[in-house]
């Protein structure tokens, strides 16, 4: 089931010549025995169930939480509002995309007001049995309220509940809020690799280990 113990596995630098190499982690959790929290929200935040027509929302929840980041850099695709639309509509178009893995959160304004997107998280199936949490993003000025642990234990319950027994992740090894947040819910390293990434037209980025990330 999720027998696989030892070294860690390493991988060769991909060949995307450019800024210095990002090194990165494929994190694995045993979600069939892993004990994960409740998923609370704080007063007047609520959640969104994944709809078609939540696309244009969640594009722009990940669009505004990567944007001027080093995953911008690693996953272009988030860097402009049109790639991050375009990643959601193929996401969900693909048939291994979860539904129940994908989830909203939003803070509620009051009854004539509309409600405020906060962060959004998209999972795909990756093996049989195995879930892939493909984008978790929290916008900033949302940041430190536990949005971010509350998106991923909600979906991994939510994928547990289907049968899922393994769950993956990547993580920039340098962004330690992060990383510190996967560690406390029991992910461990599986893999190392590196990225060589490329910045966009205009970027500031030059050290990726102290570039901006989007912290949740």
């Amino acid at each position: 089931m999720f027998a696989r113990t030892g070294r860690v596995k390493a991988s060769p630098v991909l060949d995307h010549p450019a800024l210095p190499p990002v090194r990165r982690h494929r994190l694995e959790l045993d979600l069939a025995r892993a004990p994960l929290p409740g998923a609370e929200l704080e007063a007047r935040f609520g959640w969104r169930r994944w709809r078609p027509e939540l696309t244009p929302v969640i594009s722009i929840v990940l669009h505004e939480s990567f944007r001027s980041g080093l995953d911008a850099a690693l996953i272009p695709a988030l860097a402009t509002l049109e790639g991050s639309d375009e990643m959601v509509r193929n996401t969900a178009a693909n048939c291994r995309f979860i539904p129940e893995g994908a989830w909203l959160i939003e803070r509620w304004q009051g009854r004539s007001t509309p409600a405020l997107p906060c962060g959004a998280i998209l999972c795909i199936e990756a093996g049989r049995g195995v879930v892939q949490v493909q984008t978790l993003g929290v916008l900033p000025e949302f940041r430190g309220r536990g949005l971010g642990r509350a998106l991923l234990v909600r979906a991994l319950r939510s994928c547990r509940a289907l049968g899922c027994q393994v769950a993956q992740l990547d993580v920039t090894a340098c962004n330690r809020s992060a990383g510190q947040l996967y560690r406390s819910l029991g992910f461990r390293v599986r893999q190392v690799f590196f990225r060589r990434i490329e910045a966009a037209p205009g970027s500031a980025i030059r050290d990726p280990e102290n570039a901006p990330r989007a912290c949740l």
